[in-house]
């Protein structure tokens, strides 16, 4: 519906309502709103139905006797909108009368309810079975047909599993089934997973199908803890407590383990993170989740059903972090009555502090607020103290007391003037654009008589989306517009239904999202950004997913990469759709901080594919991480929050092969501390310690280590690197960690203690240690417990060692002093903060009459109304026996910060050498006489400033610019490094987002941006991508070429053919073959076999007037015992889907399922034709492809192998065939060829061959190893006549874990000589056997049959002379014998 056709509605509407001046009711609710079904568990139903009414003066009633609640949302001189609430409406259909009252006249209007209950019969599909995934744990994604529309709320175990809508495409409701800890373990083993789920009153049963791996050795082994002792374990701080690490030998890549534990009948569950190790043998880490003091007892547990759960017991000790805010004295709450915006909050301490950082929240929807020492501490040491801290309130406010929360300790600040008016707070407008990058602008037009304060927007996750003032782009927060720039992946969809407005005198409306709320145009109801994808079932539809690399050794390197994928023949739903990606491997989801808690992964840096029109496909680059966990890298493609793909439950070709020879996801590790006194020198005197840092693989790189003196909160920040190591060895290495005091003053006697360390290796693993869950070194609050990241794991117990006694020098003790703050300046009382120049300086002095304390710096502190702080840590200008001169400077302060209620200055952190502390809320320096106040009463929505962009790549077309003002813009350049500069395209979305597009790509120097040549000048940094991946050789067999003797008749072919060498005969160009009496044929392209990787090669009419043709094509993979070269099992490869890469290149896949029926291994075959000479490269060794050749390389996936004896080999066949079946031979060859490291068979029929070259190498993990080939004619009943040769070739690539590479090639050759039946391996035709024979046939016929004649006449004359008979012969050969003697 165009803005034209909704305006001529609205005057339309108008005019009804003022014909006359009637009193006019006008229902607004649709079909929907007015039917409900009933929940389970209640017998009722609730409505919420929008009403306009045109009176004045308005009272209002509803006659029926159902409970209802009218909710005016805005209004003008003469028009209400409301929404009426009827709660509790029994089943059925009733009418409902609603009277309203106005001024002069009345008027009611009749409203028909239906509460239905469900009865529907539902269908319900599997999508996915149970699946596992790093982010999600196990899963399963079903379909229900037949749901209504509306219904989108189930019941089902909360304790047992979790349900999540994903989509509505046409009349099919998406869900996704989340299962817990509580329920796979349970049900681990069985192949069925049952959930109960109800639908409005209505249970249904579905039984889910799960697959149980059947996987050896799942069970841990070399189970050990790091604590010295099993009971007793001292935590550190309170958080980090006993660890347990132990190694698994699955072959599962992803074995699911998790250390159970129970308290108050409930089960909590850990999971443990792999940390080091290499394939079949990781090391994995979990930390020991304390629930109780006293003795608790942990089972670590395999998800195998088989498996043996394996109990520890501790009893810890809990480290005593009692807040300060919670002891025994009193507290003091004034209101400062001089200027009405202060309260204060006030204490003496019984209790000593041990660096807490504390949370304050004042008034609902306010900020939390994180601050530690020095803030709030008045005088004093750690051991007794005074606190004193001012916070901005409303000076009006329509709430009695309002609730001051400190560490979830509520504190009851009274109101200065209590408002009893209504304000007429309203939201009047409110637009959402999508802009892209999962970015959206919500728009907010409202309006307060007394301002606008902030927006609030609830989630069903219990977290809020916020819309302060610092959000506005109107400078009017009594009729003002609002935006925020809204990220759908980092907060999703999932509202709880309702936005509140809130004004500066604490008084709120809710809207309900779904309902009119827009005076100026009632059709438009209140929404929210939300992804629209029911046109795009992206489960069915991703198809063709390929990777720049695969197979990539990350071993010690990171790899940048691109994937690419496509949706078929949905791409063109998906084009404008957007579509990141992000890695969910163990290394990337500790990168990003990820512990378990889903929350944290919608956090994560994204990497946006970008659709390809030429070549129809999305690609994204990403960076993968060293030294990760092999096999299969997971990853994400993400369309919202909800709506993902894990590769894990994409087929095998779809995935991401790594290998790596050394997993390492530890940060360093402390193995050693001493105590370390450096002799004094000079005015100083140096103490600390020395440590031992071990990072044995990646190498440790730098960090730093916070002290802090335990009596005065002295703070130490003492920054390492591995070139400050002793010995120059980053893998363990020696540092000193020292800390220096001034001789020249008395210092006192204290321990000094670590307080904070963080330690970063080469490839960015962390190791951080602190003591408490929210430390303001972090900058961020810590709601894990997880300790697995420690760097001082070793020292539980030891925990002494952290603190050292001050040197004996330092033997004073605490002494009072007199302390002043002799003056606090500022550069400016009153700023507007949206200018460019947001900076603020402020300059003081402070005496004390025993020196202030070398090294520390005092923090003024900036705190907005709504509880938004700014520190800035001073710098010493000058520092002598009893003065500091410090200087403070607010380089540039966020944008809106303080507006419109201004802020509150304080200062804190003077510490000096007697052991005491200082500090001036900001009552306290009004009481003195000094500025404690900036006021804040602008926000400038007019200057142009630019403030982010989103990640820019080589690759990036299009991003976005973040900022104000951009509805000024008329021009954005870009300057690059060489000088050049850009005018940009672009498209601006309000007052917030720009989107440039059409802008250069392959830019990798950083560039600047700058709006109108006014605004300020932003610099661009681009990722950097280095697509240059070359595999890590880290085995390379020697190459050694046995003495072969050279054949042929001349031998070699003669001196024009070739030469003979110690290896063999060497070629002359075009000879070629064993003993150099072929030539290369060249012949057509063969033509393209879609079903199967079959080349059949065509000789068309040779010289004998045959057709010759000769067919290759890979047969099965055989798993054999290595050991008695036994046959385990075979798979045929039959099946295989074909994938034109060019006109030369095919590609075919083929996937055969395991017997364990929960992996399947994919060989992937890829067929290149070589149409001349060239040379290549495999498995480092150099090769010649001959012109009219076919190369073949074999790519395998991760296979399970039966047993550690196993091996795995891929048959091939090879044939070669003769139109002509008379007068013909073939014969077959197989041995060693000269001068490279393979095997060839030669398959021969009359004048050609069919030459095949099997090289002795293969690539196995990244590694380059020796594979053996054979031939297997006995075992798969070769064919061999007169006119056809067929062999079966097995080639043995061994053992491997994640994935394999061959490259056998074969070519047509025409020979010198025919294949004759001289060969012992030849088959002859009869005509052949019967032609006349050669010379020397006949010369060997010749003496054969002579001497076969005299030996048959020696045999005869012999047996007659033995014979009785033969008396006659024996008396001839007497007289013979006895005339010779004479």
């Amino acid at each position: 519906m165009n803005r034209n056709l909704l305006l001529f509605l609205f005057i339309l509407l108008s005019l009804l309502l003022h014909v006359n001046g009637q009193f006019q009711i006008i229902d607004l609710s649709s079909n929907s709103d007015k039917i409900k079904y009933i929940d389970s568990g209640v017998s009722t139903c609730n409505f919420k139905i929008p009403i306009l009414v045109h009176a004045t003066g308005l009272s209002y009633l509803s006659e029926d006797t159902i409970p209802s609640q009218w909710l005016p949302y805005s209004s003008n001189s003469s028009d209400t909108l409301f929404l009426t609430e009827f709660n509790s409406v029994q089943q059925g259909s009733k009418n409902f009368s609603i009277l309203v009252n106005g001024l002069s006249s009345s008027g009611s209007i009749q409203i028909s309810l239906t509460c239905l209950s469900f009865f529907t019969i539902l269908s319900f599909g599997i999508i996915k079975p149970v699946f596992w995934s790093s982010t999600l744990k196990y899963s399963s994604i079903l379909s229900i047909i037949g749901l209504p529309n509306g219904i989108n709320t189930f019941n089902f175990d909360k304790s047992s599993f979790n349900i999540l809508i994903l989509d509505v495409i046409s009349s099919t409701t998406y869900i996704r089934v989340e299962f817990n800890e509580n329920y796979y373990f349970a049900n681990k083993g069985n192949s069925t997973w049952p959930i109960n789920l109800g639908f409005k009153g209505t249970n249904y049963t579905l039984k889910i199908p799960f697959i149980s791996p059947k996987i050896d050795l799942d069970l841990p082994v070399d189970i050990q803890t790091f604590s010295t002792k099993s009971t007793d374990i001292d935590f550190m701080g309170d958080i980090f407590g006993e660890e347990i690490t132990f190694r698994s030998v699955s072959s599962n890549q992803r074995p699911v383990y998790s250390l159970s534990t129970q308290f108050n009948n409930s089960k909590y569950y850990v999971s443990p993170r792999p940390i080091y190790g290499n394939a079949n043998n990781i090391t994995y880490i979990v930390y020991c989740r304390r629930l109780t003091s006293g003795i608790q007892v942990y089972s670590l547990n395999s998800f195998l059903k088989s498996s043996i759960d394996i109990s520890l017991s501790t009893t810890s000790k809990f480290y005593n972090t009692k807040s300060i805010f919670n002891n025994q004295s009193p507290f003091i709450v004034t209101n400062n009555q001089t200027t009405g915006t202060l309260f204060d909050l006030s204490f003496s301490n019984l209790k000593s502090y041990d660096f807490q950082t504390y949370q304050f929240q004042f008034k609902p929807g306010s900020s939390k607020m994180n601050l530690a020492f020095p803030f709030g501490f008045k005088s004093g040491n750690n051991s007794m103290f005074n606190y004193s801290a001012s916070f901005l309130t409303s000076f009006k406010s329509n709430s009695l007391t309002s609730s001051l929360m400190v560490d979830n300790i509520p504190f009851q600040i009274s109101t200065n003037q209590l408002v009893s008016t209504t304000d007429n707070l309203y939201i009047g407008h409110l637009e959402i654009v999508k802009v892209g990058f999962f970015k959206y602008i919500i728009r907010v037009l409202a309006g307060s008589s007394v301002g606008v304060k902030y927006f609030i927007i609830p989630l069903k996750s219990g977290s809020i989306i916020k819309i302060d003032n610092s959000n506005s782009v109107s400078q009017n927060i009594i009729l003002g517009i609002w935006e925020l720039i809204f990220d759908i992946f980092e907060y999703g969809s999932d509202y709880k239904g309702n936005i509140i407005v809130y004004n500066l005198q604490d008084q709120q409306v809710s809207y309900s999202l779904g309902y009119p709320f827009d005076m100026t145009n009632v059709s438009n109801k209140l929404s929210l950004p939300t992804i629209d994808l029911s046109n795009n079932n992206y489960l069915q539809d991703i198809t063709n997913i390929s990777f720049l690399y695969n197979n990539i050794d990350l071993t010690n390197q990171n790899v940048d990469n691109i994937i690419y994928f496509s949706f078929g023949d949905a791409n063109g739903y998906y084009s404008s759709t957007d579509i990141a990606f992000s890695l969910t491997d163990p290394k990337s989801l500790r990168d990003q901080e990820f512990n378990g808690d889903i929350s944290k992964y919608y956090k994560t840096k994204l990497s946006f594919a970008k659709w390809d029109s030429s070549k129809n496909r999305f690609s994204a680059p990403f960076k993968m991480p060293a030294n990760t966990v092999p096999g299969q890298l997971d990853y994400t493609i993400i369309f919202d929050r909800d709506n993902i793909i894990p590769s894990t439950i994409l087929p095998m070709e779809y995935q991401l092969n790594v290998t790596c020879s050394n997993v390492d996801i530890q940060g360093p590790i402390i193995t050693n501390i001493i105590y370390n006194y450096n002799p004094s020198f000079n005015d100083a005197v140096s103490f600390g310690w020395t440590i031992t840092i071990e990072d044995s693989i990646n190498g440790f790189d730098n960090g730093y280590i916070i002290i802090r003196g335990i009596m005065d909160s002295s703070l130490y920040n003492v920054s390492i690197s591995s070139k400050n190591g002793k010995n120059g060895n980053k893998l363990k290495d020696n540092y000193d960690v020292l800390i220096e005091l001034d001789r020249t003053h008395k210092c006192i006697s204290q321990n000094y203690s670590i307080t904070y360390v963080y330690l970063v290796d080469t490839f960015g693993n962390e190791a951080t240690f602190y003591r408490h869950s929210t430390d303001i070194q972090l900058k961020k609050e810590v709601y894990s417990y997880d300790s697995t990241g420690n760097p001082l794991i070793n020292f539980i117990n030891q925990q002494s060692l952290l603190s050292i006694p001050s040197p004996q020098y330092c033997n004073s003790t605490q002494s009072s002093s007199t302390f002043s703050l002799v003056n606090f300046t500022t550069n400016i009382t009153q700023m507007d903060s949206g200018i460019k120049d947001r900076s603020i300086t402020f300059n003081f002095e402070a005496q004390d009459t025993t020196g202030l304390k070398k090294d520390q710096y005092p923090i003024v502190y900036l705190i907005s109304q709504d509880f938004k702080s700014s520190q800035c840590i001073s710098k010493i200008m000058l520092l002598d026996d009893v003065k500091g001169v410090y200087q403070c400077t607010f380089d540039q302060l966020p944008l809106g910060f303080g507006y419109p209620n201004g802020l509150s200055v304080s200062v804190y952190g003077f510490i000096n050498n007697g052991g005491q502390f200082f500090g001036f809320s900001s009552t306290m320096l009004n009481s003195s006489g000094f500025q404690n106040y900036i006021k804040v009463p602008y926000y400038n929505p007019n200057e142009i400033m630019i403030t982010g962009t989103t990640e820019f790549n080589e690759f990036s077309s299009e991003f976005l610019i973040y900022g104000t003002a951009f509805s000024l813009i008329y021009s954005i350049k870009a300057t690059l490094s060489n000088g050049t500069q850009i005018e940009c395209t672009f498209q601006f979305y309000f007052n917030s987002i720009l989107r440039i597009y059409n802008f250069p790509t392959g830019i990798k120097d950083p560039f600047t941006l700058i709006g109108n040549g006014i605004s300020n000048v932003y610099t661009v940094t681009p990722i950097q991508y280095n697509f240059n991946y070359q595999p890590i050789i880290t085995e390379t067999p020697t190459v050694t070429y046995p003495p072969q003797k050279c054949k042929g008749s001349p031998e070699c072919g003669g001196a024009s053919n070739g030469y003979c060498s110690s290896s063999g005969c060497v070629c002359y160009s075009p000879w070629f073959g064993i003993d150099c009496t072929s030539q290369i044929v060249t012949v057509p392209p063969p033509s393209i076999d879609t079903d199967k990787p079959i080349t059949s090669i065509y000789v068309p009419n040779n010289s004998n007037g045959n057709n010759i043709s000769s067919i290759i094509s890979i047969v099965a993979l055989r798993e054999i015992n290595s050991v008695t070269n036994e046959q385990i099992k075979i798979h045929y490869l039959e099946k295989w889907v074909y994938n034109n890469i060019s006109s030369t290149i095919s590609q075919y896949k083929s996937n055969i399922t395991n017997d364990d029926e929960t992996t399947t291994t994919t060989i992937v075959a890829t067929l290149e034709w070589f149409t001349e000479s060239k040379n290549i490269s495999f498995a480092n060794e150099k090769l010649t492809m001959n012109p009219s050749s076919m190369k073949y390389t074999i790519e395998l996936s991760s296979y399970p192998f039966a047993n550690a004896l196993s091996n795995l080999q891929v048959v091939m066949s090879a044939q070669i065939q003769s139109s002509e079946k008379n007068d013909i031979c073939t014969d077959k060859d197989f041995g060693n060829t000269t001068m490279e490291n393979s095997n060839y068979i030669k398959l021969q029929v009359a004048s050609n061959s069919f030459y095949g070259r099997y090289i002795k190498r293969g690539i196995l993990d990244g590694k380059i190893v020796t594979v053996e080939n054979e031939i297997l004619d006995s075992k798969f009943n070769s064919i061999q006549s007169e006119n056809t040769a067929q062999t079966y070739i097995g080639i043995l690539i061994g053992r491997y874990v994640n994935y394999a590479t061959i490259d056998p090639d074969f070519s047509v050759l025409i020979e010198s000589n025919k294949a004759n039946s001289d060969s012992p391996n030849s088959i002859c035709s009869a005509i052949s056997n019967s032609k006349q024979l050669s010379a020397g046939q006949l010369v060997g016929i010749i003496i054969g049959s002579f001497i076969g004649f005299l030996t048959l006449l020696i045999i005869v004359v012999f047996l007659m002379y033995k014979s009785q008979h033969c008396l006659f012969v024996k008396i001839i050969i007497y007289k013979i014998k006895r005339k010779s003697k004479l």
